[in-house]
C-alpha cells in the first residue's frame, strides 16, 4: 500500500489561464472544503438529454452550476477516440441567452491543448485566457443547447475543462465552488476504497509483461489541497502525470483515479503532493 507523504505547510495551486480571468473576484471568497466528490459518474440523466446513439460503454456525468443549472456529459470511446458530447436543457436558462462552450484539455500545464481534431468548425481562442469557445447548437425538438467534441485517442488521459460563457452579458458559469468543471477522458473518476493501487480488470498477451490491465489508484491525505499521478516506464523511457481533480477524483479526504490500458510489469507509479 502506497504511503503518503504528508504535504508541505505552503502548496501553491497553478490552475489554467481559463480561472485566472473568471474566478480572480472569488480569490479571497471564504470556502468551505467539499467532503464528498461533487460530480456522479455514470449518473442517470432524462432520457432527453443525452443522444441515444451512446453504448453502454460511454461513461455519464453531470454537473451542478452556481446558478443551480445541471450541465450533461457523456464520454464515448471507439476505435479512432472519444467523442465528448455536452448538453444543457433550455429550460434552465433565462429568455434569450445562448450558452458558449469556454473550454481546453490539460493533463497538469497551466496551458491549454487545444488538438485540431477537436476543435469544432464554429469555434475562436480567447486570447485573455487562452482557452477555445465554441458555438452549442440549440435543438428545439429536444428544447436543448448541445455540442460534441471529438478527441483523438493518443490525447489520452486527458481532462476536459470547461466552464459555460454567454456573450449577451459576457459572464461566466462554472461549478459553485468557481472554478471550471472537469471531464476525464480515457479515464474515470475511479473508488476511494480500497486504498492504494487495485487490479480491476486483466486482458489477454502472449508475455505477461505486454498484458494490459485496468488500476485504481486510492490515497489518503487530510491536507492535499492539489495531487496528481505520475506514471513511469520501468526502464526511465517515458513519463505522464495526470492532475486529479478536487471534485471529479475526490470523496472525503481519499484521491482517487482509475486507468485502463496500463501494462503494470512495465510501469512504475507516484503520486505528487
Amino acid at each position: 500500500m502506497m504511503q503518503p507523504a504528508r504535504p508541505p505547510d505552503a502548496l501553491h495551486r497553478h490552475q489554467p489561464a481559463l480561472q485566472q480571468k473568471y474566478f480572480r473576484a472569488l480569490q479571497h471568497a471564504p470556502r468551505s472544503r467539499p467532503r464528498t466528490a461533487q460530480i456522479y459518474a455514470a449518473a442517470a440523466a432524462p432520457a432527453a438529454v443525452l443522444p441515444t446513439w451512446l453504448t453502454p460503454s460511454a461513461k455519464k456525468y453531470r454537473f451542478m452550476t452556481s446558478n443551480k443549472r445541471m450541465v450533461y456529459t457523456a464520454v464515448q470511446p471507439s476505435d479512432s477516440g472519444y467523442t465528448v458530447v455536452i448538453t444543457l436543457p433550455a429550460e434552465s436558462l433565462p429568455e434569450g441567452r445562448s450558452p458558449k462552450l469556454h473550454w481546453g484539455l490539460y493533463r497538469t500545464s497551466p496551458t491549454w491543448i487545444h488538438p485540431p481534431e477537436a476543435i469544432p468548425n464554429d469555434s475562436w481562442r480567447d486570447d485573455a485566457t487562452g482557452a477555445m469557445r465554441s458555438h452549442m447548437h440549440y435543438d428545439q425538438q429536444k428544447d436543448l443547447w448541445h455540442l460534441e467534441l471529438k478527441v483523438p485517442r493518443h490525447m489520452a488521459p486527458v481532462l476536459l475543462g470547461f466552464v459555460l460563457w454567454y456573450p449577451e452579458s459576457n459572464q461566466f458559469e462554472g461549478s459553485p465552488a468557481g472554478r471550471h468543471f472537469a471531464v476525464p477522458i480515457g479515464m474515470s473518476p475511479g473508488t476511494p476504497s480500497p486504498l492504494g493501487p487495485t487490479l480491476v480488470a486483466t486482458g489477454n498477451a502472449a508475455q505477461p509483461q505486454e498484458v494490459p490491465c485496468t488500476l485504481n489508484f486510492a490515497v489518503f491525505s487530510r491536507h492535499a489541497t492539489e495531487m496528481s499521478l505520475c506514471l513511469m516506464r520501468a526502464d526511465g523511457s517515458g513519463y505522464l502525470e495526470v492532475m486529479l481533480d478536487p471534485y471529479t477524483n475526490r470523496t472525503g479526504d481519499v484521491w482517487h483515479i482509475q486507468l485502463s490500458g496500463l501494462k503494470v510489469l512495465q510501469v512504475a507509479h507516484v503520486v505528487k503532493l
